[in-house]
């Protein structure tokens, strides 16, 4: 019986991840990605050219896609939304001018997808 070879774990540059003949994720020696851990964010990540391919490159992703919905922006004013006037929440809106005029005058608006406190206040 032949021994299977661990493979180490290796860097690669998010620039360099392609995309081999049935669709997985490779990196620069064609060397199929089977397991992955990322630091790079997942909300960029759908930006990228291979984006398309990322459910069906047969990877294992050690961090899961589902945790780019919980860092989604969207997610405060719909559970404003939900769940009025929450102890636990403060009021969130979306920027299409349905806040009502009773906000203090000290607005803080954000894109949905945003790192590191990159705010803008108003």
């Amino acid at each position: 019986m032949q021994k299977k070879q661990k493979s180490l774990p290796i860097f690669v540059f998010i620039e360099d991840i392609g995309l081999g003949e049935r669709g997985e994720l490779t990196d620069l020696q064609d060397q199929i990605i089977s397991n992955m851990f990322k630091l790079y964010p997942w909300e960029f990540m759908f930006r990228e050219d291979f984006s398309t391919k990322l459910a069906d490159a047969g990877i294992r992703w050690l961090e899961p896609a589902w945790k780019s919905i919980i860092s989604n922006k969207a997610l405060l004013p719909m559970l404003w939304e939900m769940f009025p006037n929450h102890p636990n929440l403060l009021p969130a809106y979306f920027y299409d001018g349905k806040a009502p005029d009773s906000l203090s005058r000290y607005v803080i608006q954000t894109a949905l997808f945003t790192r590191r406190g990159e705010y803008s206040y108003r």
